[in-house]
Parts: structure tokens; C-alpha cells; sequence
């Protein structure tokens, strides 16, 4: 098998993961406290470190924390993505904010990919 498609087949199968795991938080939370800005940035922030390690591991075969930094960084950005998503389609539009963020969930993991395979993970 081609290593570059066994890299993107495991970035999908962890990527449902992740993603379940990020969208499962964001609801209960948006649930308890009924604030989307504030359950985007806990489900963000307790998202970056299963993620990083499931991405390390199983997708790009990395070991430690030493590129923790650089991942954080690019997943704040997507964070940032994620909240402008959010506005558009729950503020301006009046979208239901559930499915608007299911939405963003069919991009963002997709643009995270792209820049860790690019500047995170990449063999320079």
C-alpha cells in the first residue's frame, strides 16, 4: 500500500475518533452551560492533547511532546476557524448550533491534516 494513502486511511479512522470524542464534549458541554463560545474553548482545549496523541501515534508514527507546541498553535488557529464558523452560522444566520457545528467537523479535521502533515509532522 502507497504510505502516503496509509497515512491519510489512519488520519480518517482517528480522525472519526477524535472527532466524536471533540463533538461529544462540545455537546454536554454546550448543554450544561448554554454558551457556545465557552463549550467551543473547553472542548478545544481538552481535545488538543488526546488528539495530539492519537495523531502522533497512529497516524504519523511520532513519539514525546516535542512538537506539542507547534500542533497547539495550528489547532488554536482551526480553533479560531471553528468560533468564526460558529458566528456565521448560529448568530448571523440563526442555524441550529448543533448542526452548525457538526459542519465545521466535516472541514476542520481536514485543514488540521493538512497542517500537521505540512508543519508539524514533516520530514525535514
Amino acid at each position: 500500500m502507497n504510505p502516503k494513502f496509509k497515512i491519510f486511511q489512519n488520519f480518517l479512522f482517528i480522525g472519526v475518533i477524535n472527532t466524536f470524542f471533540a463533538y461529544s464534549l462540545f455537546i454536554l458541554l454546550f448543554y450544561i452551560i448554554n454558551n457556545k463560545e465557552i463549550a467551543i474553548t473547553i472542548s478545544f482545549l481538552l481535545s488538543i492533547l488526546f488528539n495530539y496523541k492519537t495523531y502522533s501515534k497512529y497516524v504519523f508514527n511520532s513519539q514525546g511532546y516535542k512538537r506539542i507546541y507547534l500542533f497547539t498553535f495550528f489547532y488554536l488557529f482551526t480553533y479560531f476557524i471553528n468560533l468564526l464558523h460558529l458566528w456565521v452560522m448560529v448568530d448571523v444566520n440563526k442555524n441550529n448550533i448543533y448542526l452548525s457545528q457538526f459542519i465545521a467537523l466535516l472541514y476542520i479535521p481536514v485543514i488540521n491534516f493538512y497542517l500537521n502533515k505540512k508543519f508539524v509532522y514533516s520530514e525535514k
